[in-house]
């Protein structure tokens, strides 16, 4: 527990009043669980502890008991070994709450985990609440879609000018993030209008050693480099940082892209349509109930296409914005707490 002060996780609010639910969130990486982390730490109902794995598979067990036999409720943030391991030590009367993001269906820990003992199983998108009822052998009506959480309040700001020739991607890492279909699509637009950039935000590859060690993937991004910097896109392109501020940097994109190939939900574009940047999100299983029919496009061609029609047409390009704001508000983080509390049973 002294790490947990140190890192500021463990929660040792006085009681308002009465007895409150005590809550375990359990995970070895919580960079999507922001939302569920603030949603429990401003109720006064609600005492917080986390259980902070130290990797996919190591924890300290002793902690973990003594978190066990003090909570009411435990959230295994990710279907890793985690899960495995609370709903094996469950007590009578908790309840275990337990939400799968996408690359635990390909653990082998899986087929371990004791789905009785599992109240609710959340997933992000519809694609993988219909996944796990597939795969695992868990009753349907416990297996329920809690989408990511969206702050309108943060991110609903007035658009820079010129943000309509802006491209903007979020994340290119693993390789099927698809980074060559965005340089690809701005190849096509800049051979129609030299004003159309794109702003490539987030870590560069070799700064995951574990991705950058595959040969396959270091290749494919050392040719795609090597394009960039031998063609006449070089000076087009803007590689930035990543940085704690979406909100800032969305009023200068117009566009956001998920080019990727497989995604469980992609938060940065919805993200985007917050501000009023428009998705363009390439088809893949699963896009079409994230973003509507109208954002999915078929190919690299078809974005293109939509990206000129709305440039060249003030009120086509207002129309989409609009509709971008307001398919997104399903998923502002004061309808998804609801959601939350139902499913870890506040309400």
């Amino acid at each position: 527990t002294g790490v947990m002060d140190r890192l500021g996780l463990l929660d040792r609010r006085p009681a308002r009043g009465g007895s409150r639910t005590r809550v375990v969130l359990a995970g070895h990486d919580l960079k999507f669980a922001g939302e569920l982390v603030d949603l429990l730490r401003d109720d006064p109902g609600v005492e917080l502890r986390i259980d902070h794995w130290q990797g996919l598979h190591r924890h300290d067990e002793a902690a973990s008991r003594r978190l066990v036999e003090w909570a009411d409720v435990v959230v295994c943030e990710w279907a890793g070994p985690n899960a495995v391991w609370y709903a094996r030590h469950k007590r009578p009367g908790q309840r275990l709450v337990v939400r799968l993001h996408m690359f635990e269906l390909r653990g082998g820990w899986l087929s371990a985990l004791e789905t009785d003992a599992v109240d609710r199983l959340v997933t992000v998108s519809d694609l993988y609440r219909d996944l796990v009822r597939e795969h695992l052998p868990i009753d349907p009506a416990r297996v329920s879609v809690i989408p990511n959480a969206v702050s309108v309040a943060d991110l609903d700001r007035p658009g820079l000018p010129g943000r309509r020739f802006r491209l903007g991607l979020v994340g290119v890492v693993p390789l099927r993030k698809r980074l060559d279909r965005a340089v690809d699509l701005l190849e096509v637009l800049r051979a129609h209008d030299e004003r159309f950039t794109l702003h490539v935000r987030g870590r560069m590859p070799w700064e995951y050693p574990h991705e950058w060690r595959k040969p396959l993937q270091r290749e494919g991004y050392l040719d795609l480099f090597a394009r960039l910097g031998a063609g006449p896109l070089r000076e087009a392109v803007a590689f930035e940082p990543f940085g704690a501020d979406m909100g800032s940097w969305l009023t200068k994109i117009g566009w956001v892209l998920s080019p990727s190939t497989t995604e469980s939900f992609h938060l940065a574009p919805a993200e985007g349509m917050v501000s009023g940047a428009v998705p363009l999100v390439w088809d893949r299983p699963g896009a079409r109930g994230v973003f509507g029919e109208e954002f999915v496009l078929d190919d690299t061609d078809a974005a293109a296409r939509r990206v000129l029609e709305a440039t060249a047409d003030d009120a086509r390009w207002d129309a989409l914005s609009a509709l971008a704001r307001d398919r997104v508000r399903s998923y502002d983080e004061r309808v998804v707490a609801g959601l939350w509390r139902e499913a870890l049973g506040l309400d």
